[in-house]
């Protein structure tokens, strides 16, 4: 195993022109320059359901105790009135907290979240050179090569550059000071430093789970960086973790429970269709994707949604292929990890970080997601900088010809990472690029349309918007072809019609959506949207009016909206339809004032037929 035989000031061999005092400020000041350019980027993807629209956020300090004691996405579960919606719960109230605090003293400022992502980043790559240098004294060559390769790799941006992302950061560099504070007590016996190590820890749980892997991976790096004369260390450390992992468990079980939900949409059950062989050599089929990506970073896309991936069987060449590749690096991380070698701490990270998020244990509520690369990218650059140096060593290979390739690396890491940046300046722009990568994605088509639908909205001249609702239609129809009952999709087909000047088929289908989904807010807004329209337009033009309050009423049947309408049609003196909406008013409101009014101003008693 490569360890450090000198001191730890002294410089590297390959790198001889870097101290190694500075290396890790020089390593985290480039992490942070390369996602400068987010700093001018706006809220994307799921950042309006964890902060921009969170009403536990936006009440900043009030909000934390219902932010503690919440799923992650509760405020979203209310504004929809519906139970959890993904299996297993999503307890991770650091980062949430952390949003709390930024609005309570910046508001809504997107760059104030970038920022803090970007620190957050350096001080991750900072922490992970200090831990792989101090706590697990590997040479200066592996853990530079290590600590360059995390901190430039291109799959991280999704981390970075999503606001969102900021529990990956949190849940990785509180795991690295969790190894950090175990590895000073088992240096030094102080009781001090065991309980500062719990504290830490806990905050890895409370940012994500995968501080669960921590049961084995602390133990492995004891035996694996630490001679035998420390293991008697090992019992109050493992105490000390065990401890605190029953603690945030029973934690986590009393606030969200610890059921599997089983879900019928297909969007957070992506195998819902597929049979278990199906299912099983699909998710074999993606555990090979992400090999690729962290090989290969590119093209990256923030959504592979169904049906992205086809269902594969175990007769696919490329399901076979990921299937003895992992049984490979399997058998080699238990191997080495056996030998107490430090490429089987780095394949078992690498394997014990990605297994909790491959959907073989529980449904993760997607098929696949770079952000879910985050951690195990770790043991993977770990492992791959071993190597490298090893295979250096062993040949006895000048510098440059390991200096070279890192520097192409380096180069191409860089260029990709701030390239893909821009792509995240919103959700428009986001999607509208990924949807080239992902044309088949029900989510990516959907949002595509959505953005093209935005400009359509606003723009003047009649000849572009009719392009434009062409555009968006395309990919709202590539989204519900193999999902007719995506309510986003069906918002947006109702939208692009009633652009196009067809009010009924727009109606037809956002009753449609509702029938689907009742509660979605866009219904709601719709209505407001159209009840004010026809209270403005009235005057001008009655008839108008009646179309478009009578939208409102269908879209979200307030009294309001219905006695409104009966007030309309009073007006062009329908007294049968007018008392009809008045009774539908008086049977959802039994005092609404309007309604009653209209209905004492008729002086005949038969009753109307329904419109």
């Amino acid at each position: 195993m490569l360890t450090i035989t000198e001191a730890p000031e002294q410089q590297f061999n390959i790198f001889k022109f870097i101290p190694v005092r500075l290396a890790p400020w020089l390593l985290a000041i480039v992490a942070c320059l390369i996602y400068c350019n987010t700093l001018p980027n706006q809220y994307a993807l799921d950042d309006d359901l964890v902060f921009k629209n969170n009403k536990y956020v936006q009440q900043g300090f009030k909000g934390l105790p219902k932010i503690m004691t919440s799923d992650i996405f509760a405020s979203y579960f209310e504004d929809y009135q519906v139970e959890e919606m993904l299996s297993g719960g999503r307890y991770r109230p650091l980062s949430q907290a952390t949003f709390a605090v930024e609005h309570q003293f910046f508001g809504a400022n997107p760059m104030v979240g970038h920022g803090i992502n970007m620190v957050l980043y350096g001080l991750l790559v900072f922490v992970l050179f200090t831990v792989l240098l101090r706590s697990f004294r590997l040479s200066p060559d592996v853990v530079f090569i290590t600590t360059l390769l995390f901190a430039l790799h291109p799959i991280h941006t999704e981390v970075v550059a999503n606001i969102k992302s900021r529990d990956e950061i949190l849940s990785l560099l509180f795991i690295l000071l969790s190894f950090r504070g175990f590895f000073k007590y088992v240096d030094t016996g102080k009781g001090l430093q065991l309980l500062l190590a719990g504290v830490v820890t806990f905050l890895a749980f409370l940012s994500k789970e995968y501080a669960y892997a921590l049961v084995v991976l602390l133990p492995l790096a004891i035996v694996t960086f630490r001679p035998s004369g420390r293991i008697g260390k090992m019992v109050p450390t493992m105490f000390m973790l065990l401890a605190v992992t029953m603690v945030y468990t029973m934690i986590r079980v009393s606030i969200v429970g610890a059921n599997i939900l089983q879900q019928d949409d297909i969007l957070n059950n992506p195998y819902l269709h597929a049979s278990s062989d199906e299912a099983l050599a699909t998710k074999i089929f993606v555990l090979g994707k992400y090999l690729l990506l962290l090989l290969f970073p590119h093209p990256l896309s923030a959504d592979y949604s169904y049906p992205h991936f086809p269902f594969l069987t175990f007769s696919s060449p490329m399901v076979l292929l990921s299937l003895l590749i992992y049984a490979g690096i399997m058998v080699l991380g238990v191997y080495y990890a056996w030998k107490r070698h430090v490429l089987g701490f780095a394949i078992l990270t690498f394997l014990l970080f990605t297994f909790p998020v491959s959907n073989l244990l529980i449904d993760i509520g997607a098929t696949m997601g770079e952000r879910l690369m985050f951690h195990p990218s770790l043991g993977f650059c770990l492992a791959i900088s071993y190597l490298l140096v090893k295979l250096a060593q062993r040949y006895s290979l000048n510098k440059a010809v390991l200096i070279l390739p890192l520097l192409l690396i380096t180069v191409a890491a860089v260029a990709k990472t701030m390239d893909r940046n821009r792509a995240w300046y919103d959700t428009d722009t986001l999607f509208l690029t990924d949807v080239k990568t992902v044309p088949k994605a029900v989510i990516a088509n959907s949002n595509a349309g959505d953005a093209i639908l935005k400009k359509a909205w606003i723009e003047k001249d009649s000849v572009k918007k009719q392009a434009m609702l062409i555009e968006a239609r395309g990919y709202i129809d590539n989204a519900l072809a193999p999902y007719p009952e995506f309510v986003n999709a069906l918002v947006n087909l109702g939208t692009v019609q009633y652009l196009q000047g067809k009010k009924d088929s727009a109606l037809t289908t956002w009753l449609l959506g509702k029938k689907y989904l009742p509660q979605s807010p866009h219904f709601v807004k719709y209505a407001e949207y159209f009840y004010n329209l026809g209270m403005t337009t009235a005057t001008a033009d009655i008839n108008l009016a009646i179309q478009y309050l009578y939208m409102a009423a269908q879209l979200d049947g307030r009294s309001e909206y219905w006695s409104n309408l009966g007030g309309a049609y009073f007006t062009i003196k329908q007294y049968d339809t007018a008392l009809a909406c008045w009774e539908t008013a008086l049977k959802i409101n039994p005092n609404d004032p309007e309604a009653k009014k209209g209905k004492a101003a008729l002086t005949y008693t038969t009753p109307p037929a329904q419109k």
